[in-house]
């Protein structure tokens, strides 16, 4: 009876609710520049319908991202160097008809813009944020950068949440995603 129910499960694929697909974190790159060493990545499939009408309704999602740089020897796996934690709001503004966007690896700067595509896509992405300082890392040791996400809802008064249809889908965590490199330090 459980080997059925195992291989049912596995002919259905990795996520059998109706062909959803898993938020995940895709594309981590890593840039270092004078001073500082960048990362750069993508969260894919975090929008929801469900996600999108409760942004289309006003209620603000915001998008926790963890970056994690830490020795890429699995001996010492648990061990952190630096920890990062971004966090990304995407609100819309009704009566005015725009987005507003804040991430704030960029700072308290709030991009405005118009098309929700455009929001969904700088909610969704962290363009350029600062790791750790180059002078934290050893020349010639390689390193491992983990990054995950979850989205988080801002609570709402008096238990109005349990009001709202599509409030209960937004729990959503991805697993981490890697990446490993080896540090050499920048000509002069």
């Amino acid at each position: 009876m459980i080997l059925a129910l195992l291989l049912l499960l596995q002919l259905l694929g990795p996520n059998p609710v109706l062909g959803a697909q898993v938020a995940s974190i895709h594309d981590i790159a890593l840039i270092n520049t004078e001073h500082g060493l960048l990362l750069f990545f993508e969260l894919r499939n975090i929008f929801t319908p469900e996600l999108e009408a409760g942004v289309m309704n006003g209620i603000p999602a915001s998008f926790i991202f963890t970056a994690r740089l830490g020795p890429a020897d699995p001996k010492r796996a648990e061990e952190v160097i630096r920890s990062k934690t971004f966090e990304h709001t995407i609100t819309y503004d009704t009566l005015k008809d725009e987005y507003r966007v804040r991430c704030t690896e960029k700072g308290e700067e709030v991009m405005v813009v118009k098309d929700f595509g455009t929001a969904k896509q700088l909610a969704s992405e962290v363009n350029g944020a600062l790791l750790v300082d180059l002078a934290t890392l050893v020349k010639g040791n390689d390193y491992l950068v983990r990054v995950k996400a979850s989205l988080t809802r801002n609570t709402l008064p008096l238990n109005v949440h349990n009001l709202i249809p599509f409030w209960k889908p937004w729990d959503v965590e991805t697993d981490w995603h890697a990446t490993s490199f080896r540090f050499a330090a920048p000509s002069p």
